[in-house]
């Protein structure tokens, strides 16, 4: 806890599309959220697959940058876990990946769209702005 509040407290939503952004890379964590937040969206971000799914429990995002490598339970599990989740089920997922050859095609109704590592930033606003149905 700190300030007297749980760290898994949900904010308060204020009208914007909400996104969940999980990425370990502190980084590439800070850019995501900061470009959204420029864009117009209200961020929650999560570091590891444990605190994404708390998260998207709690907050119940309009959709989640979803990294497919993380500690402990990686992107895949992740969106299985969503997915097989009512409620959570209907929230897109975007998948960020240097590597997209780790989702399957088994795997790939999983997610809205995949998003190569590295990534063009216009292409990137677009494939979220299509994912939230805009």
């Amino acid at each position: 806890m700190r300030n007297g509040k749980s760290r898994w407290q949900a904010p308060e939503r204020d009208g914007r599309p909400m996104a969940l952004v999980v990425d370990d890379e502190v980084d590439l964590n800070r850019f995501f959220v900061e470009l959204l937040q420029d864009e117009g969206y209200q961020t929650v971000s999560a570091r590891t697959g444990e605190e994404a799914l708390r998260l998207a429990a709690l907050c119940s995002p309009d959709v989640v940058l979803l990294d497919m490598v993380l500690p402990g339970k990686d992107g895949l599990e992740v969106a299985r876990s969503l997915k097989a989740d009512p409620d959570t089920a209907r929230i897109p997922l975007l998948a960020i990946s240097s590597t997209p050859e780790v989702i399957t095609p088994s795997d790939a109704p999983l997610f809205a769209a995949t998003i190569p590592k590295p990534f063009d930033l216009g292409a990137l606003l677009l494939v979220l702005s299509r994912a939230l149905g805009n």
